[in-house]
């Protein structure tokens, strides 16, 4: 069997690893249980994926204004989509969960009626 581990080293790959660089730090500093840690982790890598490349055009005048590399200023890009992505859902869970509770209280839906 021939392993071809080229897409290692690949532009996306680089990218998940920033992201996930970014959920790490996000873990850390948020002295997060493991599970936890481990969907930061896997957050910021799908948000560095996708959202990652959209952030370049953005950070560019500033890369390019402090003259670092393109290459380092991509995964600079992925490892603050990373971080910010999940800031994001967690913002959005937190207040979709504030909702629920607010509903509950208010005797309001069910979980099956929201």
């Amino acid at each position: 069997m021939d392993f071809n581990l080229s897409w290692l080293f690949s532009p996306v790959a680089k990218l998940a690893l920033a992201g996930a660089l970014g959920g790490v730090v996000r873990w850390l500093t948020l002295k997060q249980p493991p599970l936890d840690g481990f969907i930061s982790v896997i957050v910021g890598m799908i948000c560095a994926i996708y959202i990652g490349p959209a952030i370049n055009p953005i950070i560019r005048p500033v890369i390019d204004f402090a003259g670092v590399d393109m290459e380092a200023a991509q995964g600079l890009g992925g490892f603050l989509v990373g971080i910010g992505g999940i800031l994001v859902s967690g913002f959005f869970i937190d207040l979709w969960q504030l909702r629920r509770k607010l509903l509950k209280q208010q005797g309001g839906p069910t979980d099956g009626q929201i």
